[in-house]
């Protein structure tokens, strides 16, 4: 995916070692201009460093400081693999429905896709020469641009990736001090997003895609969902009789007479008899 550089950065910082993680190979900070296009091919490469290529196709670190990322309904770099699950699996969630997320067992990213009865992990590869990723023989400059093709393409069998629609809304009622690494903190008032119903006592949400820890589970008693929108159907305009005769002056005599003749007849009839009147046209509403 690429990200824009926020600021300047030309010259590597202490960050950079205070922070590395000994289980990574130890890249070099990329030097870059404010403004600048990076190719990020691993956003949670270690902590809050990405991985990523610069116009010149140079590799090394990034920090989540320096650049920003806009977000994309089926972006969620920070979603584990189990969790992705949970989202995937959600009713709302129709065939096709998938994620991109940070792998966590190799440098770069993978794909989650909603399969008929199962959900299926696809790693995304990529080559550390010129950055290109695929997943098969095809290859793409970015992940933006291998979504869009297999958007239209199959990406297995007859599976095409169905792009998912937003997460609901929600707002915290109380503040929330997770118990362990799987759930999400909370300060009173904050708005989330929810991922996946768990359980009646848990939601999936997130708080921030861009950062570690942004996703997490939720008790439900904390939380509260807007109210549903109310749906106004829109007034179908009806012209009256009155309006009607108004409009064709040379047909009110007949239509009175017409009138006044129907009344007679009704008017001769048993007393006993039950009349109902059914119109013979359907009133059509659009939604």
């Amino acid at each position: 995916m690429e990200v824009t550089t926020l600021r300047n950065h030309d010259g590597e910082s202490e960050m950079a070692t205070l922070e590395s993680d000994p289980t990574k190979k130890p890249y070099s900070e990329l030097l870059f201009k404010a403004g600048d296009t990076l190719r990020v091919v691993d956003y949670f490469y270690s902590k809050d460093w990405a991985l990523a290529l610069d116009r010149n196709n140079q590799i090394g670190l990034v920090h989540h400081y320096w650049v920003d990322i806009d977000p994309i309904s089926w972006l969620i770099p920070n979603i584990t693999r189990t969790n992705a699950e949970f989202y995937l699996k959600d009713k709302k969630r129709k065939i096709g429905c998938f994620v991109v997320r940070c792998s966590q067992s190799h440098e770069g990213f993978s794909i989650s896709i909603k399969l008929r009865n199962k959900i299926g992990h696809m790693r995304v590869h990529w080559d550390k020469k010129k950055g290109h990723v695929h997943i098969w023989k095809r290859k793409f400059r970015t992940i933006s641009d291998l979504v869009d093709y297999y958007l239209t393409y199959p990406i297995f069998g007859e599976m095409r990736l169905m792009v998912p629609e937003a997460p609901q809304l929600a707002t915290s009622l109380y503040p929330f001090q997770p118990t362990d690494e799987s759930q999400l903190c909370l300060q009173k008032s904050e708005t989330i997003q929810i991922l996946a119903f768990i359980d009646r006592d848990w939601y999936l949400a997130m708080k921030d895609f861009r950062r570690s820890g942004g996703i997490g589970t939720v008790p439900r008693k904390y939380i509260e969902f807007p109210p549903p929108e109310e749906k106004i159907l829109p007034r179908v305009q009806m012209s009256s009789n009155l309006e009607y005769l108004n409009q064709h002056p040379t047909s009110a005599s007949s239509t009175q007479s017409s009138v006044s003749s129907s009344y007679s007849e009704y008017s001769s009839s048993t007393s006993g008899d039950l009349i109902s009147f059914e119109s013979t046209e359907k009133l059509h509403t659009l939604s």
